[in-house]
């Protein structure tokens, strides 16, 4: 699943977009990506995790 913001501005002037995606990884667990782009460009990643059953 991958969801995407409306675009918002910084205080640096320029506009950027969060993207959030999850996988289903074949171990069963599942890997959520947070993403800051500017344009389709990624800038940073704000999060990068792995959920797994206890």
């Amino acid at each position: 699943m991958i969801l995407v913001s409306d675009e918002f501005a910084k205080d640096d002037g320029k506009n950027y977009r969060n993207r959030i995606t999850w996988t289903q990884n074949s171990d069963g667990t599942v890997r959520q990506l947070w993403e800051v782009l500017q344009g389709e460009k990624v800038v940073s990643t704000a999060f990068d995790g792995l959920y797994k059953k206890q």
